[in-house]
């Protein structure tokens, strides 16, 4: 399968992955929880449900009898913040579910708040644990319009690929680009999903697929991040397509990386060039970098598992004897890395350097950096105490 895609830039860090039979359930997340925003959303519920405190159950009996009363009982902006903060079980996600329905088929005139609902809601499933909950109500044409947040859709992705669900990943992204949300064809933090989500599925037709999209991606001037280009490396390598994985590798202008330099290494070795692979190594070898620097220098074994079948291949002794003394130093110089090839692929980026409220990138939308404000306790009474109503009045009290 021949590749022609012009060389671009690349600005996201990378770890490298597999094409041999390791473990792939080391890591089931791409993304870390600072990273989603469910950290800050985890606080907040902590603290809506120490403001809440016994006055959830009333609550919510109350929500659902305005629920079976729609022509006579609006749910308010507050009422949906309290209860996508407040679900717990079953039952109150199912209310959850319910209130929002409601919320957005009933008159977008009386609605004074600018609450970014979707990301938020996507948040609370997330915690929950709720895959195909998500996934129904993404898809539900009562929430039409909710969820019209990139970020939403990325969560979706996300929460759909740590549990395992890879081929929905793909659907959530197609729906995604016939949406055309905010002009975002290609999101960078999607493409490292709908990457890994091949990766996993390991078939010619998700290899098809990713090289296709990528090249999409070129011809759109678009960028595809460093660890998304790894990621379809590995896929290429794992279906015995290494003329694709070294043409993918031509993308990446900095090969100074560890997944890049060990991605070549696997490479060359699949494509029995071991002069080449050779030349990489000594380089490692040649570079007078003090131990405690050297994590850029690693090596993974699996990687010289495979240049050791390539020599075998080649029936070349003075080969073997070669690379049995670059081997000898690469192991005396502490090159050799400690985690296998997968575990470097799948380690999930933790932080955002910059956030991007905007565009293609990830939305924090419903941001949990600032304080929540909502007067709960005054809105519901205090622990045991007299239920109110909360107003229109309200409903600017909480940051978003």
């Amino acid at each position: 399968m021949a590749l022609f895609i012009k060389h671009v830039g690349f600005n996201f860090p990378t770890n490298f992955g597999k094409a041999l039979a390791v473990s792939m359930t080391q890591y089931r997340t791409i993304y870390g929880d600072q990273y989603l925003g469910l950290d800050g959303y985890r606080r907040t519920k902590m603290r809506a449900a120490d403001q809440m405190g016994s006055v959830k159950a009333k609550f919510c009996d109350r929500m659902q009898q305005y629920l079976e009363q729609p022509d006579k009982n609006m749910i308010f902006t507050e009422d949906l913040k309290s209860i996508v903060h407040l679900a717990e079980t079953e039952e109150d996600v199912t209310l959850a579910l319910k209130m929002m329905k409601q919320f957005n088929q009933q008159n977008k005139e009386m609605r004074f708040g600018s609450f970014t609902f979707g990301p938020v809601v996507m948040r609370m499933f997330h915690v929950l644990g709720k895959p195909q909950e998500a996934l129904a109500a993404l898809k539900a044409p009562e929430l039409e319009g909710f969820f019209d947040q990139v970020s939403s859709f990325f969560l979706v992705m996300d929460l759909l690929y740590k549990h395992e669900f890879y081929q929905e990943v793909l659907e959530v992204y197609q729906f995604l680009r016939d949406r055309q949300l905010e002009n975002a064809k290609y999101p960078k933090d999607c493409l490292i999903l709908i990457l890994a989500a091949c990766y996993k599925l390991n078939t010619s037709e998700a290899l098809k697929y990713a090289v296709e999209l990528t090249k999409e991606c070129q011809d759109a001037g678009r960028t595809i991040p460093r660890k998304g280009i790894s990621l379809l490396c590995c896929l290429a390598l794992n279906q015995n397509d290494p003329r694709t994985s070294l043409e993918l590798l031509s993308l990446i202008r900095d090969s100074n990386y560890i997944s890049i330099r060990n991605l070549k290494l696997y490479t060359f070795a699949e494509l029995d060039r071991i002069d080449d692979a050779f030349s990489i190594l000594q380089h490692v070898l040649d570079r007078d970098v003090p131990q405690m620097s050297r994590r850029g220098e690693e090596i993974c074994a699996e990687v010289l598992t495979k240049l050791w079948e390539a020599i075998n291949r080649s029936d070349k002794k003075e080969l073997a004897s070669q690379f049995s003394r670059i081997e000898q130093a690469i192991k005396e110089g502490s090159h050799i890395s400690t985690k296998s090839l997968d575990e470097l692929l799948c380690a999930p980026i933790l932080e955002r350097q910059q956030p991007r409220d905007q565009g293609t990138g990830f939305q924090q939308s419903g941001s949990y950096n600032q304080r929540m404000r909502s007067p709960i306790r005054q809105q519901y009474g205090d622990r045991g105490g007299q239920w109110q109503r909360p107003g229109i009045s309200g409903q600017n009290d909480y940051d978003t």
